[in-house]
């Protein structure tokens, strides 16, 4: 039983490092997708309410690029195996600690 246990997490795990390349290929298909969508230009004879949706749709694809750009580190790392230690730096905080 445990050695059964065991083979079936094995195989998720390489199933699992198996599909990150893939997933990463897709996520820089989107990116590429979405850096076109932000490059196009905007008509000059467009109408108030097509010109704010074309705008919000730009906005939302460069939201989207920084996003998948993250995500593709992230798993890039991970497949690396390479540990990022993320630093937040808190606002505020110095003036409670000078106290």
């Amino acid at each position: 039983m445990y050695w059964r246990k065991r083979r079936i997490m094995k195989t998720k795990s390489t199933y699992y490092k198996e599909t990150l390349p893939k997933l990463i290929k897709k996520y820089k298909i989107v990116v590429d997708q979405c850096l076109d969508i932000i490059g196009e230009t905007i008509d000059e004879n467009i109408t108030d309410d097509k010109l704010y949706n074309v705008l919000k749709s730009k906005r939302m694809a460069s939201e989207d690029v920084k996003y998948y750009a993250k995500e593709i580190d992230a798993l890039e790392n991970e497949i690396n195996g390479v540990i990022v230690k993320e630093t937040t730096k808190v606002q505020g905080a110095e003036s409670f600690t000078q106290q």
